[in-house]
């Protein structure tokens, strides 16, 4: 889901349609200093910061694996 923005908003429909083992990749804005946060929130495998948004504001991939 690569719109940083709102995809946090369709992260439910997302999830409903995964298949078994299935990846999402989620992308959204966040500073650095919440990245801990997120990876409890969200119960990601693997969060990759592609690029800048603002002065401390990343653009962060989050991997969240199906189970």
């Amino acid at each position: 889901m690569p719109l940083p923005k709102t995809a946090k908003d369709y992260q439910d429909l997302a999830k409903s349609h995964l298949k078994p083992k299935g990846t999402i990749h989620l992308y959204l804005f966040d500073e650095e200093k919440n990245i801990e946060s997120l990876k409890k929130l969200y119960k990601t495998k693997k969060i990759t910061k592609c690029g800048q948004y603002a002065p401390r504001i990343y653009r962060l991939c989050l991997e969240i694996k199906q189970s």
